[in-house]
């Protein structure tokens, strides 16, 4: 949080001349060392992706004589710099002035051109910090950003009775996309300038909640709220700034929790350890929730932080400004009020945070029992697997003994049959009549025609050989195939 104290001198020259260099020329005191060429740079490096380039999207709408009778009953559009330079040359210092900046969505440039924006800035003299948070709007690719929150202020004019402010909150709003989350964080900004006679008080708003544009245009056009308006603090418009940008963060901690005790029932409720639905994807599930919870922390801490600075604002400006004390004190207890219910709501994120941490604890424990369990189960599977394994081998190598056995008789009874071979071909051949025993002499006697026996014999022999060759390439043939 930043304040400081400027002395403005009045120049003869016109308060539309040099708006192209803003903010080079804006009043300072001796105490801000603030560099402004390096702010100048910064917007001229970021107005490509900050501002749009076509005057016929721009659309920056003013409310004029906000807070007082008669109210018209539109605002004005303005989208051209010449549009704004007319409306500006005839503002009444007597007005209250509200110029609304909008976003087609969260990641689009604002609608209105760097030049109109340097012209508005100029003219009014805007604190130079303001650029700060300009710089977190505009056209995104990826969610830079997306945890600044400033606030900054400072006391100018003659006497130091000006008070200019500005700051950013983080806010949350139903998007109405078919999304699993409904809930979109969004990001508003305000700059009020408050001169100390209460004339030309200048308010600039960046992409407004809707709750507080209904409320605006509901008390514009309504007499008794807009009378009430006139007579409240100074400040309360920021009270009803803050109050709808904070009004959903019930809404959006209570959905947080229902998503929280969906995960929670499917790790607390009792059942078989096989029937949990865990997974990995539910550690992923609430490591994405903490992160919102994280960052709605952020918010809501960097948020009362801001209610606080503005109260030390509205003090000073209570005594500048001669307020009444009751109006002031209501004021007060009404941002107490807020602060309240920020701390509260802090106390229920980090509520919800312990809460997904223990979620994700138990998941975690019943994630490894599962994988205990698994491992033991292959483990077993194995052993049961090595079991049968072993089993078949005692069978194989009861069966190679078997065969080693018949293989062994097979060899025996084949050395018999060959000692006998001979024998019986011997034996055969004398007892054919190819060979007779003669009485007379007493002799043996081999027939002539004894050669047709061994023709035959040899070639069938040939042919059985010849067979057998045959036969055994054809079954190799077989088995390369």
């Amino acid at each position: 949080m930043r304040t400081d104290q400027v002395h403005t001198v009045a120049e003869p020259t016109s308060p539309l001349d040099g708006w192209q260099s803003y903010p080079l020329r804006t009043a300072r005191s001796s105490t801000d060392f603030d560099d402004l060429s390096w702010y100048h740079e910064q917007l001229e490096a970021k107005a490509g992706e900050i501002f749009i380039d076509e005057t016929f999207r721009a659309k920056l709408e003013v409310l004029d004589d906000v807070g007082s009778q008669p109210c018209q009953a539109d605002p004005t559009l303005i989208s051209t710099t010449q549009q704004l330079a007319g409306a500006l040359k005839k503002r009444n210092e007597s007005r209250n002035t509200i110029y609304c900046i909008s976003q087609l969505n969260s990641w689009s440039r604002l609608r209105i051109t760097k030049n109109m924006f340097c012209m508005l800035c100029h003219t009014y003299d805007v604190l130079p910090q303001f650029l700060h948070i300009i710089t977190a709007f505009g056209n995104k690719k990826a969610s830079t950003d997306e945890h600044f929150i400033g606030c900054y202020g400072r006391y100018s004019g003659p006497n130091f009775q000006t008070l200019e402010i500005c700051y950013n909150v983080r806010y949350f709003e139903l998007h109405g996309r078919d999304l699993d989350d409904p809930w979109s964080c969004r990001q508003t900004a305000i700059y009020h300038k408050y001169p100390p006679n209460g004339n030309e008080s200048m308010m600039m708003i960046i992409q407004a909640p809707q709750s507080f544009r209904t409320w605006l245009d509901h008390s514009r056009v309504d007499t008794r709220r807009t009378q009430t308006w006139k007579q409240e603090h100074p400040f309360s418009i920021h009270a009803r700034y803050l109050t709808c940008c904070t009004v959903n963060m019930r809404k959006y901690l209570n959905h947080t929790s229902e998503e929280l005790t969906t995960l929670d029932r499917k790790v607390t409720l009792p059942r078989k350890y096989k029937e949990y639905e865990v997974d990995f994807s539910l550690s992923q599930k609430i490591q994405t929730i903490r992160r919102k919870l994280s960052n709605v922390l952020a918010i809501l801490e960097t948020t009362i932080d801001t209610i606080s600075t503005i109260l030390q604002y509205s003090d000073a400006l209570q005594e500048i400004a001669s307020i009444d004390l009751n109006v002031h004190t209501a004021f007060r207890g009404h941002m107490q009020h807020i602060t309240n219910d920020l701390r509260n709501h802090s106390r229920t994120v980090k509520k919800l945070l312990t809460f997904s941490d223990d979620i994700r604890l138990l998941n975690h424990k019943i994630l490894s029992f599962l994988s205990n369990e698994l491992i033991l189960e292959n483990g077993l599977s194995l052993s049961q697997l090595v079991w049968s394994d072993s089993t078949e081998k005692k069978v194989v190598v009861k069966l190679a003994e078997e065969t080693g056995r018949d293989s062994r008789s097979m060899r025996v009874a084949t050395t018999i049959a060959l000692m006998y071979l001979p024998a019986n071909l011997v034996f055969a051949f004398f007892s054919t009549n190819l060979i007779e025993f003669d009485q007379i002499s007493r002799s043996l006697k081999i027939r002539t025609q004894v050669w047709i026996a061994v023709l035959i014999t040899l070639a069938l022999a040939v042919v059985t050989m010849i067979a057998a060759r045959l036969w055994d390439r054809q079954g190799r043939s077989l088995r390369v195939m």
